[in-house]
């Protein structure tokens, strides 16, 4: 059950956060979207680590992991993500720290 749970989270993570789709959060804000991209991972930072949600779960600290590597990717990668979401994972990295 675990594993079928990480691999579903796992894969939702990276529709999510492709670079294809935070393009896209981005471009919508030209039309009127006022969702950007740090809220986008702001939102997925928060419930990934709500402690109420996830107290009865053994699952949490793999799922947690997968959207941490998933942002230091986001961060670290030269070439296929736009400034603004590095940016943007950056922050939400830099916000794990409040926690």
């Amino acid at each position: 059950m675990i594993d079928a749970a990480s691999r579903m989270y796992s894969t939702t993570m990276e529709f999510i956060l492709n670079p294809t789709t935070l393009k896209r959060v981005t471009s919508t804000t030209l039309y009127g979207n006022t969702y950007t991209e740090a809220e986008v991972m702001s939102d997925l930072v928060k419930a990934s680590f709500n402690e109420v949600e996830w107290k009865r779960e053994r699952l949490p600290s793999s799922l947690q992991n997968i959207l941490v590597q998933r942002l230091i990717t986001i961060a670290t990668d030269a070439k296929a993500y736009a400034t603004s979401s590095k940016a943007a994972a950056y922050y939400s990295l830099k916000g794990l720290k409040t926690l």
